[in-house]
């Protein structure tokens, strides 16, 4: 998608941004393009309209061929910093995915909890079907995100330093298998040390003086 940068055109995100529907209307109305234009971070007049709650925009941009599904660098969608239900449903009706993922592995479920807005969140769950993930799931959802990351990391170091000339799949096991082992010893030591409280906590009060 091209990025449109011109001192007229930069007016589309500010006025998506503020809900200056009428502005919208004369720029697009001059530039159907810019619909879909991305500024310098890749955000488009849909993103700015999802997530300032601007329903009336975002019907209108769609209603121009401006589409629900574009993403910007992050791989975030409309949808996923959508933060009204009205918007989130206007998304959804014109082809949005809610269950696409972003770069970090999130769909819009999770990115709007992550935006605290709880009902937009169910709204979209609900619409795809799917229940809102708990709280544990997520966080166990952004730590293979950060494994998966660390993983890659070591990789292109390993590479850098070897050359292209390695085994990626078998290097890939190794490294998850050590970062796995980690995991495992932090959370030993972890439960090793609430096992200590406990212990000196259930000792009697002359005991815990000389411990």
């Amino acid at each position: 998608m091209a990025k449109e940068n011109t001192e007229v055109d930069n007016k589309i995100w500010e006025a998506a941004s503020d809900g200056d529907l009428e502005l919208v209307k004369r720029i697009v109305d001059a530039n159907p393009k810019l619909a879909n234009a991305m500024d310098e971070y890749g955000y488009t007049p849909l993103h700015a309209a999802a997530s300032w709650k601007w329903p009336a925009i975002l019907t209108y941009l769609i209603g121009k061929g401006g589409d629900p599904k574009i993403a910007d660098p992050d791989g975030d969608t409309p949808l996923h910093v959508c933060e009204d239900i009205e918007c989130a449903k206007i998304l959804l009706e014109n082809g949005a995915d809610g269950l696409a993922k972003n770069n970090d592995g999130k769909d819009p479920i999770v990115t709007t909890l992550e935006l605290e807005c709880p009902d937009v969140a169910k709204y979209i769950a609900d619409y795809m079907g799917v229940p809102v993930p708990r709280v544990e799931e997520r966080n166990a959802s952004d730590d293979d995100a950060d494994f998966e990351e660390l993983a890659n990391q070591m990789m292109e170091r390993l590479k850098t330093e070897n050359g292209d000339d390695i085994d990626e799949d078998a290097l890939r096991d190794v490294i998850m298998k050590e970062i796995l082992q980690s995991l495992k010893m932090t959370v030993k030591d972890d439960v090793d040390d609430e096992d200590a409280k406990n212990e000196e906590n259930s000792l009697p009060k002359n005991e815990k003086e000389k411990s």
